[in-house]
C-alpha cells in the first residue's frame, strides 16, 4: 500500500510542472512572434517616405488664408465645422479668433473673416 500512496503523491507534482512548462513554451512562442512582428513593422516604417500628416500641417500653416463672409445664422463653430469637417472645430475656432485678432466669439452678418 505504501508504494501506491507514494505514487499518488508524486503524480500531481509532475503534472503541475508539465503545465508550467507548457505555459512557458506558449509564452516564449508569443514573445518571439510579437518581437518578430515588431521588428518587421519597424523596418517597414523606416522605409516609408516622410509623413503626409506633417506635410499637410505645414501646407495649411504656410498657405494663403481664405476670406469667408459671415452669413445670417453663422457662428464660429458652424463655420469651422463646415469649412474644416475633418479637423477639431474647437481648434479651428481658436485659430480663426487668433488670425482675426478676436477677443470674443461674437460675429456679425457680412463680416469678413480670415480662415486658416
Amino acid at each position: 500500500m505504501s508504494a501506491i500512496a507514494n505514487k499518488e503523491r508524486k503524480d500531481p507534482q509532475p503534472a503541475d510542472w508539465v503545465h508550467l512548462i507548457r505555459l512557458l513554451k506558449i509564452l516564449m512562442i508569443l514573445f518571439i512572434s510579437f518581437s518578430s512582428f515588431h521588428w518587421f513593422v519597424i523596418k517597414r516604417v523606416e522605409n516609408l517616405p516622410a509623413s503626409s500628416t506633417l506635410s499637410q500641417t505645414s501646407v495649411q500653416k504656410g498657405s494663403s488664408t481664405k476670406i469667408y463672409t459671415v452669413k445670417d445664422g453663422d457662428t464660429l463653430w458652424k463655420i469651422a465645422y463646415k469649412q474644416y469637417p475633418k479637423q477639431n472645430p474647437l481648434e479651428v475656432v481658436k485659430e480663426i479668433q487668433k488670425i482675426n485678432g478676436m477677443k470674443s466669439d461674437t460675429i456679425k452678418t457680412g463680416q469678413p473673416l480670415k480662415l486658416p
